[in-house]
C-alpha cells in the first residue's frame, strides 16, 4: 500500500548500462522481437574463486542470472558497474520506453560524468 496521503506507488527510475567484469560462460536465451531488454530481476550465486584470480586480484566469482521479460541471460563474473545515464526521476511506473531511455546505449559514462 502507498503511504498516505499518496494514492499510488512511486518509483525512482533512470536508464542504466550494466558492465560486467571478467565474464565467462555467457548464455543468452532471449525471444524479443521488439529489441527490448527489460530486466525483471538479477540474482547471483557464489560459485567460487575465479580461475584467473591471481591476475585480477579478486577472490569471489558469481553466477549472475538476469531474468528478462522475454528470456534470460546467465554468466559468471566477479561483479559489475552500473552507469546511470540520466538523473533518476520519480515516476508512477517502473518502465521506461526507448525515447525516455535515450535509445539503446552501451555507453560507459554516467550522467554525472559528462
Amino acid at each position: 500500500m502507498p503511504i498516505a496521503p499518496a494514492t499510488h506507488y512511486e518509483f525512482r527510475t533512470a536508464p542504466a548500462t550494466l558492465v560486467f567484469w571478467n565474464v565467462r560462460d555467457l548464455v543468452i536465451d532471449i525471444d524479443s522481437g521488439d529489441a527490448t531488454l527489460d530486466i525483471d530481476s538479477i540474482k547471483r550465486t557464489l560459485v567460487g574463486v575465479p580461475i584467473n584470480s591471481k591476475f585480477i586480484d579478486r577472490q569471489e566469482e558469481w553466477e549472475w542470472s538476469l531474468e528478462l521479460g522475454y528470456g534470460q541471460i546467465k554468466l559468471h563474473s566477479v561483479g559489475y558497474h552500473l552507469y546511470l545515464r540520466q538523473i533518476p526521476k520519480i515516476r508512477r511506473k517502473q518502465r521506461l520506453d526507448l525515447k525516455e531511455r535515450g535509445e539503446i546505449s552501451f555507453a560507459r559514462k554516467g550522467w554525472d560524468q559528462s
